[in-house]
């Protein structure tokens, strides 16, 4: 624009913002720059008209874990930031199309969508015994925060189980998960060393490392260390039975129908 004199001729330009162009001039003309020549007082208008916006959505997989930032409307090859924020005892996992980076940069080239993807943190549930052959543990595992949990002792047979660690009796018990924990189940032994008396029917003898027994009538035959782990088993015995112990030691010997009678292996 300016003052020129009659039959000069000028070069008009439009020049557009950012995230915006040139359509036309107010007559109609799309050149750009143009040339005119000047005949007299004139006004030229350039029309401009704002880029198209694409829209970026940004949502989390569950609200309830997390959520994310930077969805919005943005112009073609604007670089825009995403975020995911996960919620308390919640992580970040990746991005729907794989990425794993939090925070990301994208570049606008069209509407796109992402989805963040978030897990509940997960709290590891141990069980242990104080004799693992003297029974079955179940319900450990990986739990999620504020998750219900049962935890069973099974006791084998010919023992008994006492308490958890925390002296909680409860079995089954119900926990509710909050942090990595370990349980240990304590049992014992039914057949204690003060109980034993001996058995009125049968004769039981030893000679270096083999226990005898004699004078069964059908009976039933079970052996144990004195950590209360069963080392022979004789079903339905009748006559004499022999059975050689691993080691030297102190052994229990359970007949049906009698009480446990303690013996002395050299």
């Amino acid at each position: 624009s300016g003052v020129y004199n009659y039959m000069t001729q000028t070069v008009l330009q439009a020049i557009p913002n950012s995230h915006s162009h040139f359509v036309s001039w107010s007559d109609g003309l799309t050149t750009n720059p143009r040339l005119i020549t000047v005949l007299h007082d004139s006004t030229f208008t350039a029309i401009f008209q704002p880029n198209a916006q694409h829209y970026i959505a940004a949502n989390s997989n569950d609200d309830s874990l997390g959520s994310v930032t930077g969805q919005g409307y943005y112009y073609y090859g604007d670089q825009i930031v995403l975020t995911a924020v996960p919620a308390e005892r919640a992580h970040f996992v990746q991005w729907s199309d794989g990425v794993t980076a939090n925070p990301r940069t994208v570049q606008v080239i069209s509407d796109a969508q992402y989805t963040a993807i978030f897990e509940p943190q997960t709290f590891v549930v141990s069980l242990t015994s104080n004799y693992p052959n003297f029974g079955a543990l179940y319900g450990a595992g990986d739990y999620t925060y504020g998750q219900q949990v049962t935890l069973t002792a099974v006791a084998f047979p010919d023992v008994e189980f006492l308490s958890w660690s925390d002296s909680v009796a409860d079995n089954p018990r119900t926990i509710v998960v909050t942090s990595d924990t370990t349980f240990m189940a304590l049992f014992r032994h039914m057949l204690g060393i003060d109980d034993a008396t001996p058995a009125t029917h049968c004769v039981i003898s030893v000679s270096q490392r083999v226990i005898h027994i004699d004078g069964l009538l059908n009976n039933n035959v079970s052996v144990f260390d004195l950590y209360g782990r069963r080392i022979a088993h004789t079903p339905s015995a009748t006559g004499t039975v022999t059975i050689t112990t691993p080691t030297a030691g102190v052994f229990l010997v359970q007949i049906e129908g009698c009480k446990t009678q303690k013996v002395v292996v050299m």
